[in-house]
């Protein structure tokens, strides 16, 4: 005979229907996901500024190569063109810079080339190829640097 009180509602008060808890699932799922996108966006940022350390390293070792193979090419003896002709046809420059501090583990590769070479030729253009490689696996840089360079001689 006594009403059940459990199930009386007051006028004031409304039911309540559990929203918190779909709303908290929510909250947690989306704040996973930016959770997520911010992780990713900094590992690769890293990778990005690691390759790009790779990358100028190689082109560091591509340059000295260029800069090795001008050496051979003009040096001991920068006045005879003839010479300078056959030093390029016989150029080949492969070195390794373990060792070396900021191109330690990168290799170069150098090559030489020449147009108007002729006996009969005054003017001899020369093209040295160099190439930089740095890293290993996905971490791995190559970079080709081009010189040109020409002399004269009456």
């Amino acid at each position: 005979m006594y009403p059940d009180r459990r199930r009386v509602i007051c006028a004031g008060q409304k039911s309540q229907r559990g929203f918190l808890i779909p709303l908290a699932i929510f909250i947690v799922v989306v704040m996973s996901f930016f959770a997520i996108a911010l992780w990713r966006t900094t590992v690769q940022t890293t990778l990005s500024g690691a390759q790009e350390l790779v990358s100028i390293q190689a082109f560091y070792a591509a340059e000295s190569g260029a800069q090795e193979a001008m050496q051979v090419l003009f040096f001991p003896d920068a006045s005879n063109r003839i010479a300078i002709n056959g030093r390029c046809t016989g150029l080949s420059i492969d070195t390794s810079f373990n060792g070396v501090a900021g191109l330690n583990g990168c290799t170069v590769q150098a090559s030489c080339t020449c147009a108007s070479c002729g006996a009969s030729d005054t003017s001899s253009y020369y093209t040295i190829t160099s190439t930089g490689t740095c890293g290993s696996g996905l971490m791995s840089a190559s970079r080709t640097v081009k010189v040109g360079s020409f002399m004269d001689q009456e």
